[in-house]
Formats: C-alpha cells, sequence, structure tokens
C-alpha cells in the first residue's frame, strides 16, 4: 500500500506540475512526503527481506528523479536530501546510518550528473553545493550522531568529489578545516562510538585530493 501510494504522489506531482510556490496546500506534496520519505529510509534498510527488497530499489530510483529538479522550484529533492541527513545521524538505527551513507553517495553522483560546471560557479550551485555544505555543518555539530554522519557521507562520497576539479577548488579546504575541528569535538566521545576513527579516516581521505590535486 505505501509503495502503490509513493508511486501515486509522484504521478500526481507530475501530472500537477506542483512546486513549493503553489498557492493550493492540497497540491503541495511537502507534508506527505515529510512524514512518507524517512519511512520509506527505515523499510528500505530493515532486517526483514521482503520490505527491503521492495523498498531500497524505490529509494534509489526516487534520488534518481528528485535529483533532476531544480531545488529553488521544488521542494521534493531538499525533503529528500532532509530525510537522508536525518537517517544519517540516528542515533538508535546503525544499519539506517549505513544505509543512508550509501543514499548520500547516490545523491551526490546522481545530482552531479544533472549539474553543469556553469550552474556549480553560480552563487546556488544547485544540491551539490546545499549537501557539501549541510554536510560541514553536521561536522562542527555537538552532537555526536551528527558529526559520525558527516564523516559517513565524506567516506562515502570523496571518490566521485575528487573528480571534480572544480568541486575540489571550492570546497575541500573548507571541507579539511570542518573535519580538523570535528576531530577536535571528538577526543570528547565515547571510544567505543567509533567517531573519532570515522572522522580521521574521513581526514586521510581528503588528504588524498589534496595530495591528487598537487599532481594536477
Amino acid at each position: 500500500m505505501l509503495h502503490a501510494t509513493v508511486l501515486y504522489m509522484l504521478g500526481i506531482a507530475q501530472n500537477t506540475g506542483s512546486n513549493s510556490s503553489s498557492s493550493s496546500n492540497s497540491s503541495d506534496p511537502s507534508a506527505l512526503y515529510k512524514h512518507v520519505l524517512p519511512a520509506l529510509l527505515r523499510l528500505a534498510c530493515d532486517v526483514d527481506m521482503v520490505p527491503k527488497q521492495l523498498f531500497t530499489p524505490l529509494v534509489m530510483q526516487l534520488i534518481h528523479w528528485f535529483t533532476k529538479m531544480a531545488p529553488e522550484k521544488r521542494p521534493e529533492p531538499a525533503l529528500m536530501l532532509d530525510a537522508i541527513l536525518a537517517g544519517l545521524s540516528d542515533s538508535r538505527n546503525s544499519a539506517l546510518r549505513d544505509f543512508c551513507a550509501g543514499c548520500v553517495r547516490e545523491f551526490f553522483v546522481w545530482s552531479f550528473k544533472h549539474t553543469s560546471d556553469k550552474k556549480l560557479r553560480e552563487s546556488r550551485g544547485g544540491l551539490i553545493k546545499v549537501l557539501l555544505k549541510r554536510v560541514m555543518s553536521m561536522a562542527t555539530h555537538p552532537n555526536t550522531f551528527q558529526r559520525m554522519g558527516a564523516a559517513l557521507a565524506i567516506n562515502n562520497i570523496y571518490a566521485r568529489l575528487r573528480e571534480s576539479e572544480l568541486l575540489v577548488n571550492m570546497f575541500v579546504l573548507e571541507l579539511l578545516d570542518a573535519f580538523m575541528r570535528s576531530l577536535q569535538l571528538a577526543r570528547r566521545d565515547d571510544p567505543a562510538m567509533g567517531t573519532a576513527a570515522h572522522t580521521q579516516r574521513a581526514l586521510k581521505n581528503l588528504r588524498r585530493i589534496i595530495l591528487k590535486k598537487v599532481a594536477w
């Protein structure tokens, strides 16, 4: 039922051309997606294989579809990113954190496919800039799970990030600064949580990007 409802919502949004500036609450999908998307993410990493096999492909297809949309015109991309980052910093469900880390990678890769270098140079820069700035904000957050989520995100997207010289020039030093501060904050965390280890790995990955940039 939930799977069918999501497909119906997609069809209605596509046919009506609803957007975030719509004056009619009935045509704005935001309220529904705020409830539905977190549930889809949890079901996609469920221990039961039936919902997992049903909802994992659906979540990935939704990411591919939403990243085609202009975030300034449609609410769906931002709502999907909000749900993924919330799952990435979940304090109770490690399976959800790991799955959302993969979703971040998928979101980044497909956003990059739909974003030109010209758009990246603009002040808005589309979904990629939003994602990276959100990750930097999470990296310096007082909450341990926010910082762990930021490290998981970078460790999953760095291989794709380093392939774009433009993104490297724009973000890598800022990311390095954010994760150096994150490592400093991680000293107060319980070592068993692994926050410091994830952050150190993120710093090593950023170091690899910088060394590759020097080689360019």
